[in-house]
């Protein structure tokens, strides 16, 4: 999944709305600046001027969380009687194999 990279705070609008959408991101923050507090599991963030293998680690890490996120969930007849409740709109998107 990609990860889109911001200057904080200077993208912070754009953030905004990628955030709404749910769209993974890693903020470059400006020297000087205080990375925001409301950093959920989508985000991460370095400082501007990091070394590039690091920045590269924390967008990794966004990507393999925004993944799991995404990842549709498995269900089999092997689940020794456990029982999972579903939403009506969870059934609908469901494909069953046999």
């Amino acid at each position: 999944m990609d990860v889109v990279r911001l200057h904080w705070p200077g993208d912070a609008e754009r953030r905004a709305d990628l955030h709404r959408r749910g769209v993974p991101r890693l903020l470059l923050v400006a020297a000087g600046e205080q990375p925001p507090r409301d950093v959920d599991v989508l985000e991460d963030w370095a400082r501007e001027g990091a070394a590039e293998i690091d920045v590269a680690a924390r967008e990794v890490t966004v990507a393999l969380r925004a993944a799991r996120l995404h990842r549709a969930p498995h269900l089999d007849h092997d689940a020794g009687g456990a029982v999972t409740a579903l939403r009506p709109a969870s059934v609908q998107s469901l494909n069953v194999e046999r």
